[in-house]
């Protein structure tokens, strides 16, 4: 709950002021020049201008009285965020006529209720403003709520104020079964996470004869019955892969239809395949770059549900629309903040980003990852609705126009890349997840 302590402001007058003011004056000067008996008509339109205005004075007074208060629940993309403000009169005087209208929301999509309405708040009681928004990935600030107050007539009008209630909602990434089938197929392709290799696992690897210093749990009671010679079980090595996923923001990522922007499908692709990983036991690891946060990233290399849950949590922190510029120090934030937690041994590295993205950024960070023992890969792609989506044939024939022109960019874009040397690749934004899978499984040792 915010208590509202609001100065009072300008009154503005509106078009029908003029009009009420002119047809009084004329009323009263008919009847002192000709004597027409309008002139109590044109005194009461004079005097109903004087108690309109001091009626906003007095309504401005009252905003001091209300208090507001919101609750929001919804944080996955794709489903609703269902906000509710309460904005109650703590006085005995009501307040009429007012607008209220939700401010702060323009990369949000509204799909149920109203964000503004006009409305009368009774004395000791609260008015209730609810609505509905389809989320989608990213961190997004809603509010604050404002009001304007007018009179009953329309002769004035308030400044717009905010009477608070301004938060920030962070929406993660969905995931697709579909496309965690998918990776589950392609790791099967390559022999999951079979080594072929005796080691410590839970596969059954073969029967060999007991050495010293074996655990006795291993041992194959049936062969000393059998044949009178102690046997142990043995297992095949298990593989585990550290990959890491950069995202280096750029305004680019973030422009195409609604829930069809590259960052959004890239946040999809990243949080389906790290969950896959997760659960089997690879060491994985998010780093963020914009310009906003400079560099952040997940706690080093980790395995298991907790790494997933920080990679989800980093994708939703991003302010939607943020975007990374040339100036930001990765050379020094990235050796003070990173390689201290890089592996020893090889590991995978993607890094994602625009069109417009800052290719000399990207370019040290490639040299930096390489001379840490990384192989690295960067990824461009282009807007493109989810499947769900429906598109007018107007709005169709944008998205194409727009798409035409994305993907000549991405051209430029990843020919200078290669040029400097990285290994820059374009890639379709629905086949990003199984891309990034076969890749892995292809390095699996």
């Amino acid at each position: 709950m915010e208590d509202i302590h609001i100065q009072l402001k300008s009154i503005n007058a509106t078009g029908r002021l003029l009009a009420i003011l002119m047809l009084g004056s004329i009323l009263v000067a008919f009847d002192i020049f000709f004597n027409t008996n309008t002139l109590a008509i044109g005194i009461l339109l004079l005097t109903l201008i004087v108690i309109a205005r001091g009626y906003v004075y007095l309504s401005l007074a009252l905003l001091s009285k209300l208090s507001v208060s919101y609750r929001w629940e919804g944080d996955i993309e794709g489903n609703r965020i269902h906000v509710v403000y309460s904005v109650c009169n703590n006085h005995f005087l009501p307040l009429l006529l007012s607008e209220v209208s939700i401010e702060g929301y323009s990369k949000l999509k509204i799909v149920e209720g109203v964000d503004s309405a006009i409305v009368s708040i009774p004395s000791k009681s609260c008015i209730h403003l609810r609505v509905a928004f389809e989320a989608r990935t990213g961190r997004h600030r809603i509010g604050p709520l404002m009001i304007v107050v007018r009179d009953p007539l329309g002769m004035f009008r308030s400044s717009e104020m905010a009477l608070g209630g301004e938060f920030e909602v962070s929406i993660y990434p969905s995931q697709s079964m579909f496309e965690v089938r998918r990776i589950y197929s392609i790791a099967r392709y390559f022999g999951a996470t079979r080594t072929r290799t005796p080691g410590y696992g839970v596969e059954f690897y073969s029967v060999r004869d007991y050495r010293e210093g074996d655990e006795f749990r291993k041992i194959v009671w049936r062969t000393i019955a059998l044949h009178g010679v102690p046997s142990v079980k043995e297992f095949e090595l298990e593989s585990s892969m550290n990959v890491m996923f950069i995202i280096v923001s750029s305004r680019s990522m973030f422009r195409g239809p609604y829930r069809g922007s590259p960052y959004e499908h890239i946040a999809r692709a990243i949080a389906t395949v790290s969950r896959f990983l997760a659960f089997r036991g690879d060491y994985l690891s998010l780093i963020m770059i914009d310009s906003q946060n400079g560099i952040r990233s997940t706690p080093g290399f980790m395995r298991g549900y907790r790494t997933y849950r920080n990679i989800v949590n980093l994708i939703s922190s991003v302010n939607y629309g943020s975007h990374t510029s040339e100036d930001i120090d990765v050379v020094g934030e990235f050796t003070k903040k990173i390689v201290p937690k890089l592996p020893r041994d090889r590991f995978l590295a993607f890094i994602f980003t625009g069109f417009d993205g800052p290719l000399k950024l990207i370019s040290d960070l490639d040299k930096m990852l390489k001379l840490k023992n990384a192989l690295v890969w960067l990824y461009v792609t282009y807007p493109k609705p989810i499947p769900s989506t429906d598109l007018t044939n107007t709005e169709l024939e944008l998205y194409r126009a727009g798409n035409k022109l994305f993907r000549e960019r991405i051209g430029g874009f990843i020919d200078q890349a290669r040029k400097a040397g990285i290994a820059a690749k374009f890639i379709d934004p629905l086949l990003i997840s199984s891309e990034i899978s076969k890749i892995i499984e292809r390095y699996r040792y």
